[in-house]
């Protein structure tokens, strides 16, 4: 699927500035999915038919699907939101069982993306949320978020999305509640391959917005705030060749990131009316035009 494709590149890269060249000495099948969640257990299916080394999933949606379908082959996760609060594993030391894998960071930076948008647009008070339903780790962070935002004077308006359809009825519902801007927290599985349309869809209800990641203000939507998945891809080939070396998944260490970076795609916020202050301006990692 194209919109993961670069994140495939940036694991293939990984993998061969550590001496492991696809064609060579390693063999890679990648697996798309549709957008929506209720499909992976089918695709968890058709990988383990393939009879691979090591399972490398995108999100936590694909890991519990792999997880579902092994408990003996091991399992690397390139991106985990909040990995023990979503059951993926024991404990970010050892992780035990066949799973490790990157953690997001998700529920320590949700406040920090609020803040953003707060400080931003500081007459806010109404702040739309997207979350997937039964997800542990995405309503662990929906209720961190709630503190956060009671600190700042913010309502937060949760809704509930898990594919396209119910995207583009989160929208509506937006509207009909007044939301002034958007934070998403939908993970990588249902938006990350609508991506284009969330933004289109923020930018037709006049919706500032700040996501987990930066292609998402690439493809138009005011900001974003997070770490760099292409690199988190890029370390999680360093997991596998690890396991491909003889260690155990379950005894290597959940790694998370240590750098964020900040995204403003000014010509979002000029179609917006929106005015980015200075003294957040100053603070962007990068800038879009």
């Amino acid at each position: 699927m194209e919109t993961h494709r670069p994140y495939y590149e940036a694991f293939r890269e990984g993998l061969r500035k550590q001496g492991y060249v696809e064609g060579g000495n390693v063999e890679l099948s990648a697996f798309w999915g549709d957008d929506t969640i209720k499909s992976l257990r089918w695709l968890a299916s058709d990988v383990l038919d393939s009879h691979p080394d090591v399972i490398v999933t995108t999100c936590a949606w694909t890991t519990k699907a792999a997880q579902r379908a092994t408990t003996t082959v091991p399992i690397v996760f390139a991106i985990g939101e909040d990995p023990v609060a979503s059951g993926l594993v024991k404990d970010l030391a050892r992780p035990g069982g066949n799973v490790t894998g990157l953690s997001q960071q998700d529920v320590e930076v949700t406040g920090k993306r609020l803040d953003l948008l707060k400080q931003t647009l500081p007459k806010l008070s109404r702040v739309g949320v997207m979350y997937p339903p039964e997800d542990p780790g995405s309503l662990r962070t929906l209720e961190q978020l709630k503190r956060s935002a009671a600190q700042l004077g913010i309502e937060i308006v949760p809704i509930e999305a898990w594919d396209k359809g119910e995207l583009i009825r989160a929208f509506e519902s937006f509207q009909k509640k007044r939301v002034e801007a958007l934070l998403d927290l939908i993970g990588i599985t249902v938006n990350f391959t609508n991506r284009k349309l969330v933004a289109e869809m923020a930018l037709r209800n006049r919706l500032p917005t700040i996501f987990f990641s930066r292609e998402f203000v690439e493809d138009g939507g005011l900001m974003s705030y997070g770490p760099n998945q292409q690199a988190m891809f890029r370390k999680a080939a360093g997991h596998v060749v690890k396991i491909l070396k003889g260690a155990k998944p379950g005894d290597l260490p959940i790694e998370q990131p240590t750098k964020f970076e900040f995204l403003v795609n000014l010509k979002t916020a000029k179609a917006l009316g929106v005015a980015i202050p200075q003294s957040v301006l100053i603070r962007a990692d990068e800038v879009i035009q």
